[in-house]
């Protein structure tokens, strides 16, 4: 059986990319905000995505298959949200230095992992 890790678990792509590989006989990994949801491992903790140790120490336990990066932060135009500095550093910190984590984590531990990114036009 082959095991997938997906952050951005609780998004539309994400729901929808769970149920296929569910399907499929995958044992699933979601990560949602700053939770870990499981339904066939041991998993239940939550994990901390912008934290490198956390990332290298999940991914050299769990050495996924296929891991799918489909977390971003993004805001509306809409939002009330007016400080623009702490939007581009929000949107770094997910958008970029999280999946670096995940990139470094499966350099160092987990070499056969195939990533999937889902860039953000947010």
């Amino acid at each position: 059986m082959k095991t997938a890790v997906i952050i951005g678990v609780n998004g539309q792509d994400g729901q929808f990319l769970y149920n296929f590989l569910e399907k499929n006989n995958y044992s699933i990994i979601g990560i949602g905000i700053n939770s870990v949801i499981s339904t066939r491992n041991q998993w239940k903790e939550t994990l901390s995505i912008n934290s490198f140790t956390e990332v290298e120490l999940f991914v050299k336990t769990i050495k996924p298959d296929e891991l799918y990066f489909l977390a971003a932060y993004h805001h509306s135009s809409e939002d009330l949200f007016t400080n623009e500095i702490e939007l581009v550093h929000k949107s770094y910190d997910i958008n970029v230095s999280s999946y670096a984590n995940f990139l470094e984590a499966v350099r160092l531990h987990s070499k056969k992992t195939r990533i999937f990114y889902a860039a953000s036009c947010h």
